[in-house]
């Protein structure tokens, strides 16, 4: 395929890392929302819903203005998720799922 083709496959597909790559400098809910903004070129109202939404959906509501420090390793695992689930991809893949 060609290089657009590939672009648009790479595009459906999210990786959690076993080092969950949030930034350190942003909170959980900007860690959240930057690929559905800036990649997706997605509302900021649609992806706040589903961030909250899925926020929710792993119990981190409460953590949404925390930064990665204040979080645990659990509670950081939990974010790389939500950040890889809102970006609605077809497939996702876990470095160390088991780890």
């Amino acid at each position: 395929p060609a290089n657009a083709d590939w672009r648009l496959v790479r595009q459906q597909i999210c990786m959690v890392f076993q080092s969950y790559h949030l930034f350190p400098h942003m909170t959980v809910l900007d860690n959240i929302l930057l690929g559905p903004l800036r990649v997706q070129k997605r509302s900021a109202a649609e992806a706040r819903q589903q961030a909250e939404a899925l926020l929710q959906r792993v119990g981190l509501t409460e953590k949404r203005d925390a930064y990665p420090r204040e979080l645990s390793g659990g509670q950081q695992q939990r974010i790389a998720i939500v950040r890889a689930l809102c970006m609605n991809p077809k497939v996702m893949l876990f470095d160390e799922v088991t780890a």
